[in-house]
């Protein structure tokens, strides 16, 4: 009896491992939107890229030209919206077996991409407490991996071209 058990709890173990996928995520194929928990994730974990972007339009890039100065004779508004400066797509996914979502969101937008893409940020926390333990460029498509480092998901990106690992409290690309 005691063999027939423990040969069913391995292959219980086995059968557990053997079915377990990767997940593949491709940004520019979701088109719903952010829903309350990533928003809250997104809202406290990234507040301080999210004002430095909104200082860059208000300081450098936009707002300036719109008044009258020695410099400038431009009198129109910002053909840029607001709302385009950025974007979010996110999904919510146990990284590390915790039953907590962590959140990885992809911010595009004029002012945070570059001609190679944008980039994407893992966010970890509750409530109103989210830090950010990783990012990556360009974070437009991800593979998250059956491999663990540290207890956490491994992350592909870029066509599997990096790899992500969890090290020291965050995640580390090369």
């Amino acid at each position: 009896m005691k063999n027939f058990i423990l040969v069913f709890f391995v292959s219980l173990i086995w059968f557990n491992i053997s079915t377990a996928e990767e997940k593949e995520i491709i940004f520019s194929n979701k088109e719903e939107a952010v829903n309350a928990y990533q928003a809250q994730a997104i809202s406290h974990g990234l507040a301080d890229k999210i004002m430095d972007t909104l200082k860059t339009y208000i300081q450098e890039s936009h707002v300036p030209f719109m008044f009258e100065s020695k410099d400038s004779k431009i009198k129109f508004l910002p053909d840029t919206l607001l709302s385009e400066l950025l974007t979010f797509k996110a999904v919510s996914i146990d990284l590390n077996n915790d039953d907590e979502n962590e959140v990885i969101v992809y911010v595009s937008g004029n002012l945070v991409c570059g001609s190679s893409g944008c980039t994407s940020y893992i966010l970890q926390g509750n409530d109103k407490s989210w830090k950010v333990i990783g990012d990556f460029f360009p974070g437009e498509d991800l593979l998250v991996s059956t491999s663990k480092t540290n207890g956490y998901l491994d992350i592909n990106f870029d066509s599997k071209k990096y790899l992500c690992k969890f090290k020291d409290k965050k995640y580390q690309c090369n």
